[in-house]
């Protein structure tokens, strides 16, 4: 009965901190990413320079589609002498070639395999016998490699041993946390392992992964507002089409299939659906905005697939807003009838556990992983069940 009141109390402060905050959830849909690079501009954050510690960042990757060159560069900060590099490496590679493989330097001894061109990915998947789904990262890279090795996806060394199962991530990897570029690199490379041994890993297109692209830095850490001021950058010119992780993010799908079983960051809402919006539309829509945005205006539903009721930002599931009401059962069924799906697995609105609604015919695996009183957890998809998965080990049937 104390367990039942403490996270009854927890969703309930979960869902009054959204309420308050409701209005500052302004979304942008900007033409401007056409441009090759941003404006460089200061980034305001609450702590000022004395607040920072020990910075080290990296690597960010550059590799022109129509040259053999390769740059590739790390920042630190030592607070103590007020110290800031940025350490840069260039590699020269043969015309021709596609892949290339580096070993990080400085503070970092990890490999890397890297691709020229990244492409995109089916959106259906059949015949999967395990799935793990998980919630918004936000740059928390230390519990997301203690989560990966408990549950035994990878080895202390990373490497994939989860078979052929498929791993979703279900958006929002940038912003709050202090680790995206560790966080990004993890999931790029474990994508390259995965497939490798007959298995999968999926990163969904998060509203976070969207405002970066498009240079909107109010939810950015301090660390990062530190290193673009201290060297005049645009943080959103890192992920820009030049770079290596910008080139793979723009390949990435808002929604995808499993099974029968439908994955999205935010949601799929009645009016995505009663627009007869398929899988693949969305993700077209979506890939064209953050590839091409100028083109975006040629389609008459863009601005409802990147809007508050669009995969990306609704919260309807959870919550009443004030242009929309709290989905009822029968909105989800039909939603369910139209993509021929028996689950929605999503993320973006945080409550304090794995969450079923509807009988599971919706689940929420947005688990804050900065509280300490909120035990880690994964969504455990297997033999047709539904499970929490725990970090001990533990699996709770849902």
């Amino acid at each position: 009965m104390i367990n039942f009141f403490r996270i009854f109390t927890l969703i309930i402060i979960c869902i009054i901190s959204f309420s308050f905050n409701i209005n500052k959830e302004v979304i942008t849909i900007s033409s401007t990413m056409s441009n090759p690079d941003f404006n460089s501009k200061y980034y305001y954050y609450t702590q000022g320079d004395s607040s920072i510690v020990n910075i080290q960042d990296g690597p960010y990757v550059k590799w022109k589609t129509n040259n053999s060159k390769i740059s590739v560069s790390y920042f630190y900060h030592i607070p103590k002498n007020d110290k800031t590099k940025k350490i840069t490496r260039k590699y020269q590679i043969r015309k021709g070639d596609t892949t290339f493989s580096f070993r990080g330097f400085a503070f970092d001894s990890l490999d890397y395999y890297i691709d020229k061109n990244y492409y995109s990915e089916p959106s259906q998947y059949n015949d999967v016998g395990k799935i793990m789904v998980i919630g918004d990262i936000h740059g928390e890279y230390d519990y997301l490699l203690k989560l990966l090795r408990k549950t035994n996806v990878i080895d202390d060394k990373n490497n994939w041993i989860w078979g052929h199962g498929h791993i979703v991530f279900c958006g929002d990897i940038f912003d709050r946390g202090e680790k995206v570029t560790e966080s990004l690199w993890l999931i790029n490379q474990l994508e390259r392992k995965a497939k490798l041994k007959g298995g999968r890993v999926h990163l969904l297109l998060g509203n976070h992964e969207l405002m970066t692209l498009n240079d909107d830095s109010r939810y950015l850490s301090p660390k990062y507002c530190f290193i673009c001021n201290r060297f005049d950058l645009n943080y959103a010119n890192l992920y820009s089409k030049k770079t290596v992780l910008g080139r793979w993010l723009r390949t990435k799908n808002t929604a995808i299939k499993i099974n029968d079983i439908l994955f999205v960051h935010a949601g799929i809402s009645p009016t995505i659906a009663r627009n007869k919006l398929s899988i693949d539309s969305i993700n077209n829509i979506v890939r064209n905005y953050i590839n091409n945005p100028r083109e975006m205006g040629k389609i008459p539903v863009s601005n409802l697939v990147l809007g508050s009721e669009g995969p990306l930002w609704y919260r309807g599931y959870i919550m009443n807003l004030y242009n929309y009401k709290k989905i009822l059962e029968k909105e989800v069924d039909k939603i369910l009838d139209f993509y021929q799906a028996s689950h929605i697995i999503f993320g973006h609105t945080d409550l304090p556990q794995i969450q079923p609604l509807f009988n599971s015919k919706l689940i929420d695996v947005a688990i804050p992983s900065n509280y300490r009183s909120i035990r880690g957890q994964v969504l455990l998809i297997e033999n047709k069940q539904f499970y929490r998965l725990y970090l001990s080990g533990k699996k709770e049937k849902l």
